[in-house]
């Protein structure tokens, strides 16, 4: 593997990755010992001026819901849990949004764009 290292979905020997995957923002590396690792300083941001119909203003109605029940019933998927972390500057994904909260969620056409342009930022 080369220093400048390789996506996932690039290694053949290692699993497939979806487009959803968080894991696409990120380069694999081999260590000394040949063993693969993620170099993980790649971070997503949306401008804080992101156009009002690129995403919904959605408020949250329940306590514990986490970031990935939130793409589930959002996106149909947990896998789309750092979009909405990173949409809403939320540094830890641990902490989950308070009751009554609005968060923003990226409408489909913009959620496409964003990962579409992931995707092509990965080749």
């Amino acid at each position: 593997m080369s220093d400048e290292g390789q996506h996932q979905n690039d290694i053949p020997e290692l699993p497939r990755l979806t487009q959803y995957n968080f894991e696409n923002l990120f380069k694999v590396y081999t260590d000394i010992d040949d063993l693969y690792y993620y170099n993980i300083t790649n971070s997503i941001f949306f401008p804080d001026d992101i156009a009002n119909d690129a995403y919904v203003n959605y408020r949250v109605i329940g306590s514990n819901m986490s970031w990935t029940y939130l793409s589930y019933i959002h996106y149909g998927t947990i896998k789309l849990w750092w979009i909405l972390c990173a949409l809403n500057n939320v540094d830890n994904p641990m902490i989950l949004p308070e009751p009554g909260t609005f968060i923003k969620i990226l409408k489909p056409n913009a959620l496409r764009d964003v990962l579409r342009q992931i995707q092509q930022s990965a080749h």
